[in-house]
């Protein structure tokens, strides 16, 4: 028993070593970003026909297209279960990622990603989850790549933000009241 704590202990330290350094590199600018010619960091632009496909390739695929919920319109993303488990009190409740974005009729004025940590045990890959996930929607949404300081933010666990041109990019890190995990958003407005 004690062999496997100590593995699970070094595992979860080098697992936070790794992501340590890769923000260290993304600050030096040693890693480069993904990026595409000709900015263009205007959300109101990217079209609806199009944003709720934005994350299909990697597991979160919007059910039912550009849609009127209420006064807004909207898609959401089924929730993509990330990780081998949930915690010990819950094993079934994974960590787990969603996106959605909202709306006019013709304009998207806001997309979102939501990461509930549900396993703490797992929550590096919730956040490289996330990550990736953050990363393509900026470059698909803005044509831009993501500020070093969003990764910083995200694997530090607070909440902090930075804008591309007119358009904000905020990360909240929301603590549950039950002390059993967190959720963290990712909101491109």
């Amino acid at each position: 028993m004690r062999i496997i704590f100590l593995i699970f202990l070094l595992n979860k330290t080098v697992m936070r070593i790794i992501h340590y350094i890769i923000v260290i590199m993304l600050a030096l600018g040693i890693i480069a970003s993904i990026t595409t010619d000709d900015a263009n960091a205007e959300l109101r632009r990217v079209k609806t026909s199009e944003v709720c496909k934005y994350l299909a390739h990697i597991g979160l695929s919007t059910t039912n297209g550009w849609k009127k919920e209420g006064s807004r319109y909207a898609c959401y993303s089924v929730i993509k279960e990330i990780g081998l488990s949930g915690p010990v009190w819950a094993p079934f409740l994974k960590n787990n990622l969603a996106y959605y974005a909202e709306g006019s009729a013709k304009a998207v004025d806001r997309l979102v990603l939501r990461v509930n940590v549900n396993n703490i045990e797992e929550e590096g890959g919730a956040h490289d989850e996330l990550l990736r996930a953050i990363e393509i929607l900026v470059r698909k949404s803005l044509n831009e790549s993501l500020p070093a300081n969003i990764y910083e933010v995200v694997y530090g666990g607070r909440s902090g933000g930075s804008t591309i041109d007119d358009v904000f990019l905020n990360v909240e890190h929301i603590n549950w009241k039950t002390g059993r995990g967190y959720e963290i958003k990712f909101i491109i407005q």
